[in-house]
């Protein structure tokens, strides 16, 4: 992993700016943001994750190793989208929430916050989840 120092002034290679002045990003060598994504302070991008277009992704919100993180989703602070998990473009995964490895949240769906979506288990196109989804 590489640690980028991520400054509201302008940004640096492979990471999107933030709010709050000197704060980092673990971003790794060999993860995809694009250009127009948000990452928060103390966020963590795994290996060969892809972070798509407009996504953003809260202050220390963790993205697992091969995860994809589509265009316009939002990762809220403190959640986490385990490894090989998808979240789909527009869809909203609540602060502290859980996305468990091989999950998958569809386009436009609602993970509220603190809520968990068990491995490989999948939340519908549109459908808002809490507590646990299946």
């Amino acid at each position: 992993m590489a640690i980028y120092t991520v400054r509201p002034e302008g940004r640096e290679k492979g990471t999107k700016m933030s709010r709050s002045e000197n704060t980092c990003a673990l971003v790794s060598g060999s993860a995809t943001v694009a250009p127009d994504a948000v990452i928060g302070p103390g966020a963590r991008i795994g290996p060969r994750a892809v972070v798509e277009a407009g996504a953003v992704g809260g202050s220390d919100a963790q993205v697992g190793a091969d995860a994809v993180v589509g265009s316009f989703a939002w990762v809220g602070a403190d959640a986490v989208v385990g490894a090989r998990a998808v979240v789909e473009a527009d869809a909203v995964i609540g602060p502290r929430a859980v996305v468990e490895a091989r999950a998958r949240v569809e386009a436009r769906a609602v993970v509220e916050a603190g809520a968990v979506v068990e491995a490989g288990a999948r939340v519908k196109a549109g459908a808002a989840r809490g507590a646990i989804a299946e």
